[in-house]
């Protein structure tokens, strides 16, 4: 967000009036910046409205556009501002919602519930309250009440199917199975994923279908089931929209081919990972990935190529503590895995740990 747009919001938009808030909606694209070519259809209808309409829904309109957008923090601060001066409004049931959604999304968990649930009591269409539930229902689980979570996500699965919104109910169905996963409940958790994919087949909900794959993917190795994981997470990456879902899901299924003793599969899908942290040039998955890869060619006796891999993960090790200051986890277990790989290849250089600036873990002493 540019700084124009944060001083906006320190400065307080209570003072605003209805034409600012509009000329404010109207410069969105200029003030947020690098969002590409998206038109702000819903800051446009603020400009429209902006001689007639109140303050608290040029206010709601712009705190959406910013959900919408993932500037999460910022939508926050202006729905609050909206809901002081919201009641009676025709939009006021929308804004509760909306602001719910927000304080969800800003982890603010247990006032998201508290104003979620109180929503639910009024009267509001079957569209409103389908998103009522399912963010009530994942608020839930993001506080452990697995029980409620698991009401309330049915719930939502159904009430999005009776609205005929597909995509939200199998994505419903996803969240109950996670519930039960989260519990350790896999045989539970893979009938649920398994209705889900049955109703995205019937439904012809082709993204949605490589999405459960994975979760039941993940099941199955907890379950020990390593082939049809296999199989499930194979199909999963048919879809590699998400990179970091797409990382995720080729760093299970390494492991599972170094469990089934599959150790090429493995190398590559490892290889695979490493290249798409790369590309999005996130250190902590480049480190992460180079730490696995390293670790694979170790255990297969490949030490010059461990040593190689590793000597890359150290030096992105260094260059992230020299940015952030903070020690990446497991540095010390690293050092300690990169200077017996060293020794095997007959390289013995200076102590890691030493360079690094850690301290040896207590299991270490």
């Amino acid at each position: 967000m540019s700084e124009d747009f944060k001083k906006v919001i320190e400065e307080g938009i209570r003072n605003l009036t209805p034409q600012q808030l509009a000329l404010l909606a109207g410069k969105a694209e200029e003030l947020k910046l690098d969002i590409g070519d998206k038109e702000y259809e819903s800051m446009k209808t603020a400009i429209l409205k902006a001689k007639g309409g109140s303050r608290s829904e040029l206010l709601f309109m712009l705190g959406d556009d910013l959900i919408d957008n993932s500037e999460n923090e910022s939508a926050l601060t202006i729905l609050e501002e909206a809901m002081q001066d919201s009641k009676g409004s025709e939009h006021e049931l929308n804004l509760h919602n909306s602001f719910g959604l927000a304080l969800y999304l800003n982890g603010r968990l247990n006032e998201a519930i508290e104003i979620l649930t109180k929503l639910l009591k009024k009267k509001i269409g079957k569209e409103l309250s389908c998103t009522i539930h399912h963010y009530l229902g994942l608020s839930y689980f993001d506080i452990g009440d697995y029980e409620n979570a698991l009401t309330v996500l049915k719930e939502a699965a159904s009430e999005y199917d009776e609205e005929k919104m597909y995509e939200l109910s199998a994505q419903a169905m996803e969240d109950e199975g996670r519930v039960y996963h989260e519990q350790g409940e896999y045989e539970k958790a893979l009938k649920i994923f398994g209705k889900a994919y049955k109703y995205a087949k019937v439904k012809t909900l082709e993204k949605s279908l490589e999405q459960i794959s994975a979760l039941q993917g993940y099941a199955l190795l907890e379950l020990g089931r390593l082939r049809p994981a296999a199989d499930a997470l194979e199909f999963s990456l048919e879809d590699k929209s998400n990179p970091y879902e797409t990382i995720d899901r080729m760093k299970h299924l390494a492991h599972i081919y170094t469990l089934l003793g599959s150790s090429e599969k493995a190398e590559v899908a490892f290889k695979e990972m490493n290249k798409l942290a790369e590309m999005v040039g996130d250190k902590e998955e480049m480190i992460n990935a180079l730490d696995l890869l390293g670790v694979h060619y170790k255990t297969d006796d490949k030490y010059s190529e461990a040593k190689e891999t590793l000597r890359q993960s150290f030096n992105l090790r260094v260059k992230f503590q020299d940015e952030t200051g903070i020690e990446f986890p497991g540095s010390w277990e690293f050092c300690q895995t990169l200077e017996k790989v060293n020794k095997m290849v007959e390289y013995i250089d200076a102590d890691y740990s030493d360079k690094l600036g850690i301290k040896p873990h207590p299991a270490y002493d």
